[in-house]
């Protein structure tokens, strides 16, 4: 069997038919001229039964060689010993380029997934069903546990004549900007709508601050270019402390197995009461004025 191969560059040799049955000694060159010439005729150095195929020049590019590979070592780079493949994680999305940072919102889903794994995504109607949830559970012990540290209440023998006021929970989910669920609140208030006005309380204004002394203040210390902090008090109402006796029932779902008749004597404000506004800013106004600082005259929610 014998193959044809035509070649279309003019500087090219065409290759003349090859009889398969006699294998060519191919030999390889590196210039045409030592075979063939640019005319495409054989040079008279080249014999009948041998075949050069042209192959170019190499290129040959000279590095400097490595210091292990100097040394006759392999040019492997191995981690150190403290090395954290987690952190290198969290390195290269915290510093790495723009497109490959990984931001909150990017991972809303993720987020929501691991609050819905350790809190309670519903609301409890009743404290019934809040004692059913882990979560809830220990949502009213924290609010539990605040009432000891503050030493709120004490438990004693209900007096005579006197009706213990009836608290209750209110269940709360918490939500961050995104409406992400992030925290179950449980909060013990008193009913203060069967408070007594002359027997349960006497005064119950406490000054707000006005809107206007608000404005005023934000322009002066931008005008003199003065730092300004917001403080959040948690529990605020917890700290006023109250001049009355007031006597409320134990909470529900906690009430002491070994005195379950008792009730409660308040010695501080709580959330529900009449007087709880009030006993609240007496007791930061007294802190405020005993540290050097100066009511004001016409709004007395504001100290210099």
């Amino acid at each position: 069997m014998v193959f044809g191969h035509e070649q279309n560059r003019p500087d090219w040799p065409d290759f003349h038919a090859v009889d398969l049955g006699h294998p060519p000694n191919l030999t390889w060159g590196n210039h045409w001229s030592e075979s063939v010439n640019r005319s495409g005729e054989s040079s008279s150095s080249a014999t009948p039964d041998k075949t050069v195929i042209p192959v170019p020049d190499p290129v040959i590019v000279e590095t400097e060689p490595t210091p292990a590979a100097v040394q006759g070592e392999t040019n492997i780079e191995t981690a150190p010993e403290d090395y954290d493949s987690d952190s290198e994680v969290e390195a290269e999305i915290e510093t790495g380029p723009v497109d490959k940072r990984v931001t909150r919102s990017q991972i809303e889903h993720v987020n929501s997934c691991l609050f819905s794994c350790f809190i309670s995504q519903e609301e409890p109607t009743s404290v019934a069903a809040a004692l059913k949830d882990d979560n809830w559970i220990e949502a009213m012990q924290a609010e539990l546990l605040k009432f000891k540290l503050l030493n709120v209440w004490h438990l004693i023998e209900a007096p005579k004549g006197i009706e213990p006021i009836p608290v209750k929970w209110i269940f709360k989910n918490k939500r961050d900007d995104r409406g992400i669920i992030i925290r179950n609140k449980a909060r013990l208030v008193v009913k203060g709508y069967l408070q007594e006005d002359g027997i349960d309380y006497d005064e119950v204004y406490a000054p707000v601050a006005r809107l206007e002394a608000i404005r005023i203040f934000l322009a002066y210390v931008a005008s003199m270019d003065i730092t300004v902090y917001q403080l959040d008090v948690k529990t605020a109402f917890l700290y006023g402390e109250l001049d009355e006796d007031v006597y409320v029932q134990q909470p529900p779902g906690f009430v002491n197995k070994s005195f379950p008749n008792k009730c409660y004597k308040l010695d501080r404000a709580l959330y529900g009461l009449h007087q709880a506004p009030r006993k609240w800013y007496e007791t930061l106004s007294t802190y405020l004025l005993e540290n050097g600082y100066k009511r004001g005259i016409i709004d007395q929610t504001l100290f210099i």
